[in-house]
């Protein structure tokens, strides 16, 4: 896929990293819960065969990138992603687990949409609210102020020199969105940005597999 170019953006209320640095961030393959077509967020599922295949793929096109270290979410189809990658780059990994998916579907997660539809369509209807909340499911506030802060730690105390980052697909627009102010995107599996940061703020270099809306 052809390298396209996002807009510059700074965050200007970021403190000052330590030096500057490159982080990849990667959004896991694709996993058995996106075929059965059923409710993620917290719903702790596994790669597919394709899934694991998009992540060998990351690695072969990052075969040239001088990482020091992959670190995943805690959630097993990052795990699993991050393994992938460092395993054919031969680079340690760590695990981050404040940068999980967001918990929006709670009692719902897990289940096939038919399901829960079934059973629970009140809670259903709830995710058609913006700021309704799903029985047993994180505030989108709270899943804000926990990856926000992440990313503050990572990009002022623990990227150093090249990195990547295994995350989900609401950390991915949470990013985009809230904290650099692009906008909504939709993100692929296997999706990667490259970011630089520095005292001037986070500049997003190139991306694959995200398109901005």
């Amino acid at each position: 896929m052809a390298t396209e170019k996002i807009r510059y953006q700074e965050w200007m209320v970021m403190p000052q990293p330590l030096s500057s640095s490159i982080v990849y961030l990667i959004r896991h393959g694709q996993t058995t819960g996106d075929i059965e077509n059923r409710f993620g967020g917290a719903y702790d599922d596994y790669l597919t065969d394709l899934g694991k295949e998009q992540s060998r793929q990351v690695a072969r096109d990052l075969n040239n990138s001088p990482l020091s270290m992959v670190y995943s979410s805690s959630l097993n189809r990052a795990l699993e992603t991050a393994d992938i990658i460092a395993d054919c780059l031969d680079v340690p990994r760590g695990v981050l687990p404040e940068f999980r998916e967001c918990n929006r579907y709670g009692i719902l997660s897990g289940m096939t949409k038919h399901e829960a539809l079934q059973h629970h369509p009140q809670e259903v209807a709830k995710l058609k609210d913006p700021v309704g909340t799903v029985t047993g499911a994180e505030s989108y506030r709270d899943f804000r102020q926990r990856v926000t802060a992440a990313f503050e730690r990572l990009f002022t105390e623990g990227a150093q020199g090249e990195i990547a980052l295994v995350t989900h697909g609401g950390v991915f627009r949470l990013l985009l969105r809230d904290i650099l102010g692009l906008g909504e995107a939709s993100v692929g599996d296997c999706a990667r940005i490259k970011l630089w940061v520095g005292q001037k703020g986070i500049r997003v270099i190139e991306q694959h597999g995200i398109n901005m809306k």
